[in-house]
């Protein structure tokens, strides 16, 4: 979850500056920032699903998110297409950066199934 927390915040801040980015070489660089937190959360969800689900369930657990990540792929797009103005992405980019920073409170109060808020997280065994 300090994974995902990290990454949500990275691309959040990313996309709030990057539609002011002036120069070529900072729009490449939160742009690159982005791209590889897209990617670190792609490569976290395997084990998040094995840590939460048992490893019995991650195969089943990790299809169904994959089938939420493609969906992502089709509503953020067509979001993004409804914000845009003309040539500005200022909006866009400021609506995703602000649902990214949102969505840092996910990691913070996600328990793995069986668990209560108290207590620790621990991984769970192979059933």
């Amino acid at each position: 979850m300090t994974a995902f927390l990290a990454m949500l915040g990275l691309q959040g801040v990313c996309f709030l500056i990057l539609p002011h980015a002036s120069a070529a070489a900072l729009f490449a660089v939160l742009s690159a920032v982005i791209y590889l937190c897209y990617g670190g959360g792609f490569g976290a969800m395997p084990a998040t699903a094995g840590d939460f689900f048992g490893l019995r369930h991650a195969g089943a657990v990790y299809g169904l998110m994959i089938v939420a990540w493609s969906a992502g792929g089709v509503i953020g797009p067509l979001l993004v297409a409804r914000l845009i103005s003309g040539d500005d992405y200022t909006t866009a980019f400021t609506t995703v950066g602000v649902m990214a920073l949102a969505a840092m409170v996910l990691p913070r109060v996600t328990r793995a199934p069986g668990r209560s808020a108290g207590t620790a997280a621990e991984p769970a065994t192979a059933d």
